[in-house]
Protein backbone atom coordinates (compact mmCIF):
# COMPACT_ATOMS: atom_id res chain seq x y z
CA UNK A 1 0.00 0.00 0.00
CA UNK A 2 1.58 3.24 -1.08
CA UNK A 3 1.41 6.42 0.94
CA UNK A 4 0.64 9.76 -0.68
CA UNK A 5 3.25 12.50 -0.94
CA UNK A 6 1.11 14.65 1.34
CA UNK A 7 1.57 12.15 4.17
CA UNK A 8 5.36 12.28 3.77
CA UNK A 9 5.15 16.08 3.79
CA UNK A 10 3.05 15.97 6.94
CA UNK A 11 5.61 13.70 8.60
CA UNK A 12 8.41 16.14 7.72
CA UNK A 13 6.49 19.05 9.19
CA UNK A 14 5.78 17.15 12.42
CA UNK A 15 9.42 16.12 12.91
CA UNK A 16 10.58 17.26 16.40
CA UNK A 17 13.97 18.31 14.97
CA UNK A 18 14.48 21.79 13.46
CA UNK A 19 14.76 20.87 9.76
CA UNK A 20 14.72 22.58 6.37
CA UNK A 21 14.55 20.89 2.96
CA UNK A 22 15.63 22.77 -0.17
CA UNK A 23 16.30 22.09 -3.82
CA UNK A 24 19.85 21.87 -5.10
CA UNK A 25 19.96 25.68 -5.49
CA UNK A 26 18.99 26.34 -1.87
CA UNK A 27 15.34 27.35 -2.37
CA UNK A 28 13.26 26.27 0.64
CA UNK A 29 10.67 23.56 -0.15
CA UNK A 30 9.52 22.69 3.37
CA UNK A 31 10.27 23.55 7.01
CA UNK A 32 9.56 21.52 10.15
CA UNK A 33 7.21 22.92 12.77
CA UNK A 34 10.03 22.67 15.31
CA UNK A 35 12.17 25.19 13.41
CA UNK A 36 9.25 27.56 12.80
CA UNK A 37 8.45 27.52 16.51
CA UNK A 38 12.10 27.94 17.51
CA UNK A 39 12.68 30.95 15.22
CA UNK A 40 9.13 32.35 15.48
CA UNK A 41 8.60 32.21 11.70
CA UNK A 42 5.57 31.62 9.47
CA UNK A 43 5.71 28.71 6.99
CA UNK A 44 4.29 30.74 4.10
CA UNK A 45 6.89 33.45 4.72
CA UNK A 46 9.89 31.15 4.22
CA UNK A 47 8.79 28.53 1.66
CA UNK A 48 10.07 29.55 -1.76
CA UNK A 49 12.78 31.80 -0.30
CA UNK A 50 16.53 31.19 -0.12
CA UNK A 51 18.11 29.19 2.72
CA UNK A 52 21.13 31.51 2.87
CA UNK A 53 19.80 33.97 5.52
CA UNK A 54 19.25 30.95 7.79
CA UNK A 55 22.80 29.58 7.37
CA UNK A 56 24.83 32.76 7.70
CA UNK A 57 24.48 34.11 4.14
CA UNK A 58 27.26 31.84 2.87
CA UNK A 59 27.40 28.58 0.94
CA UNK A 60 27.43 25.47 3.16
CA UNK A 61 28.79 22.44 1.36
CA UNK A 62 27.23 18.98 1.86
CA UNK A 63 28.63 17.20 4.91
CA UNK A 64 29.91 20.44 6.43
CA UNK A 65 28.82 22.16 9.65
CA UNK A 66 28.66 25.83 10.67
CA UNK A 67 27.70 27.84 13.75
CA UNK A 68 25.13 30.59 13.08
CA UNK A 69 23.30 33.10 15.28
CA UNK A 70 19.53 33.38 14.81
CA UNK A 71 17.05 35.21 17.05
CA UNK A 72 19.75 35.80 19.70
CA UNK A 73 20.53 32.08 19.87
CA UNK A 74 23.42 30.07 18.46
CA UNK A 75 22.90 26.98 16.32
CA UNK A 76 25.13 24.42 14.67
CA UNK A 77 23.81 23.78 11.13
CA UNK A 78 24.73 20.63 9.20
CA UNK A 79 23.61 19.76 5.65
CA UNK A 80 23.45 16.62 3.54
CA UNK A 81 22.34 15.93 -0.05
CA UNK A 82 19.75 13.30 -0.96
CA UNK A 83 18.84 12.15 -4.47
CA UNK A 84 15.33 10.84 -5.28
CA UNK A 85 14.45 9.77 -8.83
CA UNK A 86 17.31 11.83 -10.23
CA UNK A 87 16.38 14.98 -8.28
CA UNK A 88 18.80 16.32 -5.63
CA UNK A 89 17.41 17.68 -2.38
CA UNK A 90 19.25 19.20 0.56
CA UNK A 91 18.35 18.68 4.22
CA UNK A 92 19.55 21.19 6.82
CA UNK A 93 19.50 20.15 10.50
CA UNK A 94 19.74 22.74 13.31
CA UNK A 95 21.07 22.03 16.81
CA UNK A 96 21.08 24.74 19.46
CA UNK A 97 24.44 25.49 21.04
CA UNK A 98 24.07 25.90 24.79
CA UNK A 99 26.80 28.09 26.33
CA UNK A 100 27.26 27.36 30.02
CA UNK A 101 28.21 30.56 31.79
CA UNK A 102 29.90 30.34 35.22
CA UNK A 103 27.68 31.21 38.16
CA UNK A 104 30.48 33.40 39.51
CA UNK A 105 31.93 35.72 36.83
CA UNK A 106 35.19 35.85 38.81
CA UNK A 107 35.89 32.27 37.82
CA UNK A 108 36.60 33.57 34.30
CA UNK A 109 40.00 34.64 35.68
CA UNK A 110 40.70 31.10 36.84
CA UNK A 111 39.69 29.74 33.45
CA UNK A 112 42.09 32.11 31.67
CA UNK A 113 44.89 31.25 34.08
CA UNK A 114 44.48 27.53 33.48
CA UNK A 115 44.27 27.94 29.69
CA UNK A 116 47.50 29.96 29.64
CA UNK A 117 49.37 28.08 32.36
CA UNK A 118 51.85 26.56 29.89
CA UNK A 119 52.93 30.07 28.86
CA UNK A 120 53.79 31.21 32.39
CA UNK A 121 57.53 30.63 32.54
CA UNK A 122 58.36 33.06 35.36
CA UNK A 123 55.56 33.16 37.94
CA UNK A 124 56.81 36.18 39.98
CA UNK A 125 57.22 38.23 36.80
CA UNK A 126 53.75 37.17 35.62
CA UNK A 127 52.09 38.25 38.88
CA UNK A 128 54.08 41.49 39.03
CA UNK A 129 52.93 42.53 35.57
CA UNK A 130 49.32 41.45 36.12
CA UNK A 131 48.66 42.31 39.77
CA UNK A 132 46.17 45.06 38.89
CA UNK A 133 44.32 42.81 36.42
CA UNK A 134 44.20 39.90 38.88
CA UNK A 135 43.04 42.12 41.75
CA UNK A 136 40.30 43.70 39.66
CA UNK A 137 39.06 40.38 38.29
CA UNK A 138 38.90 38.85 41.73
CA UNK A 139 37.07 41.92 43.09
CA UNK A 140 39.89 43.07 45.39
CA UNK A 141 40.60 46.74 46.05
CA UNK A 142 44.31 46.22 46.67
CA UNK A 143 47.09 43.68 46.31
CA UNK A 144 50.72 43.06 47.28
CA UNK A 145 53.12 40.43 45.97
CA UNK A 146 56.15 39.68 48.18
CA UNK A 147 59.19 37.42 47.75
CA UNK A 148 61.65 36.30 50.42
CA UNK A 149 65.08 37.90 50.15
CA UNK A 150 67.80 35.25 50.09
CA UNK A 151 70.15 37.28 52.30
CA UNK A 152 68.10 38.66 55.20
CA UNK A 153 65.15 36.23 54.87
CA UNK A 154 62.66 39.12 54.93
CA UNK A 155 59.66 39.21 52.58
CA UNK A 156 59.87 42.28 50.36
CA UNK A 157 57.25 43.56 47.89
CA UNK A 158 57.94 43.43 44.18
CA UNK A 159 54.47 44.59 43.09
CA UNK A 160 51.74 46.81 44.59
CA UNK A 161 48.21 47.69 43.62
CA UNK A 162 45.76 49.93 45.48
CA UNK A 163 47.73 50.00 48.73
CA UNK A 164 49.84 53.11 48.45
CA UNK A 165 51.88 52.55 45.31
CA UNK A 166 53.42 56.01 45.77
CA UNK A 167 54.70 55.21 49.26
CA UNK A 168 58.39 54.22 49.71
CA UNK A 169 58.64 50.50 49.07
CA UNK A 170 60.62 49.66 52.21
CA UNK A 171 57.90 47.37 53.47
CA UNK A 172 59.28 44.06 54.70
CA UNK A 173 57.75 41.20 56.64
CA UNK A 174 59.52 38.80 58.96
CA UNK A 175 57.73 35.46 58.74
CA UNK A 176 58.67 32.46 60.85
CA UNK A 177 55.30 30.72 61.14
CA UNK A 178 55.60 28.05 58.45
CA UNK A 179 54.09 25.49 60.86
CA UNK A 180 50.88 27.52 61.13
CA UNK A 181 50.21 27.98 57.41
CA UNK A 182 49.76 25.62 54.48
CA UNK A 183 51.03 26.80 51.09
CA UNK A 184 48.30 27.28 48.50
CA UNK A 185 45.50 28.03 50.99
CA UNK A 186 43.71 31.36 51.41
CA UNK A 187 43.48 32.84 54.94
CA UNK A 188 40.93 35.60 55.61
CA UNK A 189 41.52 38.20 58.33
CA UNK A 190 39.41 41.16 59.40
CA UNK A 191 41.24 44.36 60.32
CA UNK A 192 41.01 43.77 64.08
CA UNK A 193 42.36 40.21 63.81
CA UNK A 194 45.31 40.56 61.44
CA UNK A 195 48.36 38.59 62.71
CA UNK A 196 51.30 40.58 64.05
CA UNK A 197 53.63 39.62 61.21
CA UNK A 198 51.23 41.30 58.74
CA UNK A 199 51.28 44.54 60.72
CA UNK A 200 53.09 46.48 57.94
CA UNK A 201 50.30 45.52 55.53
CA UNK A 202 47.66 46.58 58.07
CA UNK A 203 49.12 50.09 58.08
CA UNK A 204 48.70 50.27 54.30
CA UNK A 205 45.16 48.90 54.57
CA UNK A 206 44.22 51.60 57.04
CA UNK A 207 45.71 54.21 54.73
CA UNK A 208 43.58 52.86 51.86
CA UNK A 209 40.49 52.41 54.10
CA UNK A 210 40.37 48.65 53.61
CA UNK A 211 39.31 46.25 56.35
CA UNK A 212 39.55 42.65 55.06
CA UNK A 213 42.76 40.83 54.10
CA UNK A 214 43.26 37.56 52.22
CA UNK A 215 46.69 36.04 52.87
CA UNK A 216 47.98 33.42 50.36
CA UNK A 217 51.36 31.85 51.23
CA UNK A 218 53.20 29.96 48.45
CA UNK A 219 56.13 27.57 48.37
CA UNK A 220 57.76 24.90 46.27
CA UNK A 221 56.95 21.26 47.07
CA UNK A 222 55.09 22.37 50.24
CA UNK A 223 58.35 23.24 51.92
CA UNK A 224 59.54 26.62 53.21
CA UNK A 225 57.22 29.49 52.29
CA UNK A 226 59.11 31.85 49.98
CA UNK A 227 56.36 33.91 48.37
CA UNK A 228 53.23 35.75 49.56
CA UNK A 229 50.25 37.07 47.65
CA UNK A 230 47.96 39.40 49.62
CA UNK A 231 44.58 40.77 48.54
CA UNK A 232 42.60 43.42 50.44
CA UNK A 233 38.91 44.36 50.43
CA UNK A 234 36.89 47.24 51.82
CA UNK A 235 34.42 45.13 53.73
CA UNK A 236 33.50 41.55 54.61
CA UNK A 237 30.26 41.97 52.65
CA UNK A 238 32.34 42.33 49.46
CA UNK A 239 32.97 38.57 49.55
CA UNK A 240 30.20 36.03 49.09
CA UNK A 241 30.63 32.33 49.84
CA UNK A 242 31.18 31.75 46.12
CA UNK A 243 33.88 34.43 46.09
CA UNK A 244 35.65 32.77 49.02
CA UNK A 245 35.55 29.43 47.20
CA UNK A 246 37.04 31.16 44.14
CA UNK A 247 39.85 32.64 46.26
CA UNK A 248 40.65 29.21 47.68
CA UNK A 249 40.90 27.81 44.17
CA UNK A 250 43.02 30.79 43.07
CA UNK A 251 45.42 30.10 45.96
CA UNK A 252 45.76 26.48 44.89
CA UNK A 253 46.33 27.42 41.23
CA UNK A 254 48.91 30.04 42.16
CA UNK A 255 50.83 27.55 44.27
CA UNK A 256 50.86 25.04 41.39
CA UNK A 257 52.09 27.75 39.00
CA UNK A 258 54.75 28.81 41.51
CA UNK A 259 56.03 25.25 41.87
CA UNK A 260 55.87 24.65 38.13
CA UNK A 261 57.87 27.77 37.24
CA UNK A 262 60.59 26.85 39.74
CA UNK A 263 60.75 23.26 38.57
CA UNK A 264 60.92 24.44 34.97
CA UNK A 265 63.80 26.74 35.84
CA UNK A 266 65.64 23.95 37.65
CA UNK A 267 65.05 21.61 34.72
CA UNK A 268 66.34 24.12 32.17
CA UNK A 269 69.43 24.75 34.32
CA UNK A 270 70.22 21.04 34.58
CA UNK A 271 69.71 20.02 30.96
CA UNK A 272 72.43 19.42 28.42
CA UNK A 273 70.85 21.43 25.60
CA UNK A 274 68.32 24.24 25.44
CA UNK A 275 65.01 22.91 24.10
CA UNK A 276 64.18 25.97 21.95
CA UNK A 277 67.50 26.83 20.32
CA UNK A 278 69.06 23.34 20.45
CA UNK A 279 72.31 24.93 21.61
CA UNK A 280 74.11 24.20 24.87
CA UNK A 281 72.33 25.09 28.11
CA UNK A 282 73.62 27.49 30.76
CA UNK A 283 74.88 24.73 33.03
CA UNK A 284 76.90 23.20 30.18
CA UNK A 285 78.28 26.59 29.16
CA UNK A 286 79.56 27.21 32.69
CA UNK A 287 81.14 23.75 32.72
CA UNK A 288 82.87 24.49 29.40
CA UNK A 289 84.13 27.90 30.58
CA UNK A 290 85.47 26.39 33.79
CA UNK A 291 87.19 23.54 31.92
CA UNK A 292 88.78 25.77 29.26
CA UNK A 293 89.83 28.27 31.96
CA UNK A 294 91.71 25.52 33.85
CA UNK A 295 93.37 24.27 30.65
CA UNK A 296 94.34 27.82 29.58
CA UNK A 297 95.94 28.51 32.94
CA UNK A 298 97.84 25.21 32.88
CA UNK A 299 99.00 25.27 29.26
CA UNK A 300 99.29 29.06 28.87
CA UNK A 301 96.95 29.78 25.96
CA UNK A 302 94.40 32.56 25.46
CA UNK A 303 90.64 32.34 25.02
CA UNK A 304 87.67 34.72 25.03
CA UNK A 305 84.00 34.60 26.00
CA UNK A 306 81.29 36.72 24.35
CA UNK A 307 77.83 37.59 25.67
CA UNK A 308 75.14 38.51 23.14
CA UNK A 309 72.00 39.90 24.75
CA UNK A 310 68.62 40.84 23.21
CA UNK A 311 67.88 44.04 25.12
CA UNK A 312 64.24 44.40 24.02
CA UNK A 313 63.41 40.72 24.61
CA UNK A 314 60.48 41.38 26.99
CA UNK A 315 58.94 43.93 24.61
CA UNK A 316 59.15 41.41 21.76
CA UNK A 317 57.52 38.75 23.92
CA UNK A 318 54.74 41.10 24.98
CA UNK A 319 53.99 42.34 21.45
CA UNK A 320 54.51 39.20 19.35
CA UNK A 321 53.85 36.46 21.89
CA UNK A 322 55.94 33.51 23.14
CA UNK A 323 55.74 31.58 19.87
CA UNK A 324 57.25 34.31 17.69
CA UNK A 325 59.83 35.06 20.38
CA UNK A 326 60.99 31.45 20.39
CA UNK A 327 61.22 31.54 16.59
CA UNK A 328 63.42 34.63 16.81
CA UNK A 329 65.71 32.91 19.32
CA UNK A 330 65.99 29.95 16.95
CA UNK A 331 67.01 32.28 14.11
CA UNK A 332 69.63 33.98 16.29
CA UNK A 333 71.13 30.63 17.34
CA UNK A 334 71.14 29.52 13.69
CA UNK A 335 73.09 32.65 12.72
CA UNK A 336 75.63 32.07 15.49
CA UNK A 337 76.17 28.41 14.63
CA UNK A 338 76.55 29.27 10.94
CA UNK A 339 78.90 32.22 11.46
CA UNK A 340 81.28 31.03 14.19
CA UNK A 341 83.94 28.34 13.83
CA UNK A 342 83.10 24.69 14.49
CA UNK A 343 85.59 24.71 17.35
CA UNK A 344 83.70 27.55 19.11
CA UNK A 345 81.09 26.71 21.77
CA UNK A 346 77.65 28.37 21.53
CA UNK A 347 74.72 28.19 23.93
CA UNK A 348 71.69 29.96 25.39
CA UNK A 349 72.97 31.58 28.56
CA UNK A 350 69.81 33.21 29.97
CA UNK A 351 66.27 33.69 28.74
CA UNK A 352 67.37 36.64 26.59
CA UNK A 353 71.06 36.03 25.90
CA UNK A 354 73.63 33.74 24.25
CA UNK A 355 77.19 32.97 25.29
CA UNK A 356 79.91 31.77 22.97
CA UNK A 357 83.38 30.63 23.92
CA UNK A 358 86.27 31.25 21.53
CA UNK A 359 89.23 28.94 22.38
CA UNK A 360 92.78 29.92 21.37
CA UNK A 361 91.55 33.39 20.43
CA UNK A 362 93.31 36.58 21.40
CA UNK A 363 91.84 40.06 21.64
CA UNK A 364 91.97 41.01 17.98
CA UNK A 365 90.70 37.72 16.56
CA UNK A 366 87.74 37.59 18.98
CA UNK A 367 86.69 41.09 17.95
CA UNK A 368 86.70 40.11 14.28
CA UNK A 369 84.57 37.07 15.18
CA UNK A 370 82.04 39.36 16.83
CA UNK A 371 82.10 41.63 13.76
CA UNK A 372 81.17 38.65 11.56
CA UNK A 373 78.27 37.87 13.92
CA UNK A 374 77.19 41.51 13.83
CA UNK A 375 77.15 41.58 10.02
CA UNK A 376 75.19 38.32 9.85
CA UNK A 377 72.58 39.41 12.41
CA UNK A 378 72.05 42.81 10.77
CA UNK A 379 71.38 41.04 7.46
CA UNK A 380 68.91 38.51 8.93
CA UNK A 381 65.18 38.93 8.41
CA UNK A 382 63.33 38.32 11.70
CA UNK A 383 59.86 39.00 10.20
CA UNK A 384 57.24 39.57 11.46
CA UNK A 385 59.36 41.06 14.27
CA UNK A 386 60.37 44.47 12.99
CA UNK A 387 63.23 45.34 15.30
CA UNK A 388 65.53 43.27 17.52
CA UNK A 389 68.05 45.20 19.59
CA UNK A 390 71.30 43.47 20.55
CA UNK A 391 74.03 44.28 23.04
CA UNK A 392 77.42 42.57 23.13
CA UNK A 393 80.32 42.16 25.52
CA UNK A 394 83.73 40.45 25.23
CA UNK A 395 85.89 39.19 28.10
CA UNK A 396 89.46 37.96 27.50
CA UNK A 397 91.49 35.77 29.82
CA UNK A 398 93.64 38.06 31.97
CA UNK A 399 96.67 37.23 34.07
CA UNK A 400 94.93 38.23 37.29
CA UNK A 401 91.93 35.94 36.77
CA UNK A 402 91.77 33.24 39.45
CA UNK A 403 88.53 31.56 38.38
CA UNK A 404 86.24 31.42 35.35
CA UNK A 405 83.58 33.50 37.14
CA UNK A 406 85.94 36.49 36.97
CA UNK A 407 85.54 36.56 33.20
CA UNK A 408 81.77 36.07 33.34
CA UNK A 409 81.40 38.95 35.79
CA UNK A 410 83.30 41.27 33.41
CA UNK A 411 80.86 40.37 30.64
CA UNK A 412 77.86 41.75 32.54
CA UNK A 413 79.64 45.02 33.30
CA UNK A 414 80.78 45.87 29.75
CA UNK A 415 77.71 45.41 27.51
CA UNK A 416 77.40 47.88 24.63
CA UNK A 417 74.85 48.10 21.78
CA UNK A 418 75.89 45.75 18.98
CA UNK A 419 75.32 48.54 16.46
CA UNK A 420 78.12 50.53 18.14
CA UNK A 421 80.61 47.66 18.19
CA UNK A 422 83.75 48.07 16.07
CA UNK A 423 86.94 45.98 16.10
CA UNK A 424 89.73 47.76 17.93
Amino acid sequence: MSLSKDIYKFAFRENPLPLVITDVNGMILEVSDALLSELELQRDAVIGTSIYPLIGNKELKPGKERAVSLKEKKYSVRTKNYEVEGIVFRIFVYREIIEIKPANPKTVLLEKLLKNSYRIENFPRFVSKNIKYISNKIGAHGGIFLIKDAKDKLFKPIAYYGLGEKMPKRLSIKFDKEDYYTPGLAYLYEASKIPDFLGPVQVLMEWAQLSLLVFIPLSQDNKEIDTMFILAYKDRSDLSNDDIATLKLLALIFNVFHEKSKLKKELSESTYRDFITRTYSQIMLKEFVSLIFSQAKRYHFLFSVVLLKITNYQDIKRIYGPGMTELAMQKVSSVLLRTLRKSDVVGKYTEDSFLFILPFTNNGRSEFAVQRVKNALLNTDFAPIKDIEFAVSIAHLEEGDTKAEDMLQRLKASLIPLSQFKPG
